[in-house]
């Protein structure tokens, strides 16, 4: 896993920046990590920009939002993502349906005033 995980706690929500190489370990790692600290910290809208080298396939991608809802469980995560590589926004929107068929309230964005305005619309 090569990654780097930040966290700055801004109030109403907290930005989550993620670095590095995309891999599936990589991507279950950093979302892995992004429960737990919401967890311990009691964070419940959190703002996930993604600066990942790399793609995961679509079948990795399915996997991986197959199994987020169920790690995500226990805690109402209100959940903005944003990938800055726009090429991605197709397979992530994949990954959105298939987490929130499950029951996670996440949405993916290409910039960061949307992801916003959508994660605080309801604070």
């Amino acid at each position: 896993m090569d990654y780097k995980l930040d966290y700055t706690d801004k109030g109403e929500y907290t930005h989550f920046v993620v670095e590095g190489k995309d891999s599936l370990e990589t991507t279950r790692a950093f979302w892995t990590e992004v429960y737990n600290i919401s967890k311990r910290k009691g964070y419940f809208r959190v703002l996930v920009e993604e600066h990942l080298e790399g793609q995961l396939t679509p079948a990795e991608m399915f996997e991986v939002c197959q199994e987020l809802p169920e790690l995500m469980r226990g805690i109402p995560l209100r959940i903005a993502h944003v990938d800055v590589v726009s090429e991605h926004l197709v397979d992530n929107e994949l990954g959105e349906t298939v987490a929130h068929n499950r029951g996670m309230e996440v949405k993916v964005f290409d910039n960061l005033d949307n992801a916003l305005d959508w994660l605080l619309e309801r604070a």
